[in-house]
């Protein structure tokens, strides 16, 4: 409230990760009296929320190259390390972090060493304010311009490796859920563990799964499950949902070669997620 919404507003709505510090009760207080649309991320998904992520990437890139051996500074260097991000231009955007956000760029050291930089003419109120909002509309055409084109081309690199998948209810399944073990190699353990019922399908890219009847449910992302091809457990849900399932599976054909097909394809999956 502080430190952002009373100095930038209050904004339409907020996307959160699933984390216990910005899912609280608080938060979910806070937005529910400044009708803040709250909106999470799918869990384990890092590119659903990717301009947070890579900006991350991008920071720890940066303090990486300043902090000291012990890693013990990185707090005092933090505003330092910010203030040249926010100073250098983006290539989504084509401005920096401050233009676009005061409508005019901060004076670094390096101006005060060559002298440049300086203030503008000496403009009244209304000549001052009327030249920061030609300068900001014009900004921001550009820049919706800039975004849309660089949107375009990652929808572009990320259509020519995706493949669509699509789970009904009631259908098992395999999940990504790779785990490291003491005295174990990683290349021969199993990626995957199940099997899993789906019991519910939320929207085209997102499935809720549960191991059993008692144990706890969980949503992931379809990028993370593949078709379960055994034996079929005993299901708990409505037996017309598991007669479907039943002939889903029966009419796939040769299943050894869908199943080949479908590791392929989580795992292309797997691997450019793992990238992002």
């Amino acid at each position: 409230m502080s430190r952002f919404f009373c100095r930038f507003g209050v904004p339409i709505a907020l996307i959160f990760d699933n984390g216990n510090e910005v899912d609280s009760s608080i938060m979910r207080e806070i937005c529910r009296l400044l009708d803040v649309d709250k909106l999470h991320t799918t869990f384990y998904k890092a590119s659903t929320n990717a301009a947070i992520e890579r900006f991350h990437r991008t920071l720890n890139s940066m303090l990486g190259k300043v902090i000291n051996e012990k890693q013990t500074d990185w707090d005092l260097l933090l505003p330092y390390v910010m203030a040249a991000y926010r100073s250098t231009r983006h290539d989504s955007t084509a401005y920096t972090p401050n233009y676009l956000t005061l409508g005019r760029e901060v004076r670094a050291p390096v101006d005060i060493m060559y002298g440049t930089g300086g203030l503008n003419e000496e403009k009244s109120y209304d000549g001052f304010v009327e030249d920061v909002q030609v300068r900001m509309q014009t900004a921001f055409e550009l820049v919706r311009k800039h975004i849309g084109q660089a949107a375009e081309r990652y929808k572009r690199y990320y259509d020519i490796r995706v493949k669509s998948a699509k789970y009904k209810v009631g259908q098992w399944v395999y999940y990504f859920n790779p785990r490291r073990f003491k005295a174990r190699q990683d290349k021969w353990s199993r990626k995957y563990t199940g099997p899993f019922c789906v019991i519910r399908v939320l929207g085209p890219v997102n499935v809720e799964l549960k191991l059993n009847k008692r144990s706890k449910p969980f949503i992931c992302h379809i990028d993370k499950v593949k078709p379960y091809f055994g034996e079929l457990p005993k299901c708990w849900l409505n037996a017309d949902v598991e007669t479907e399932v039943a002939e889903i599976v029966g009419s796939v054909g040769d299943k050894d070669e869908v199943l080949e097909s479908a590791e392929d394809e989580v795992d292309e999956s797997a691997r450019v997620d793992n990238g992002q």
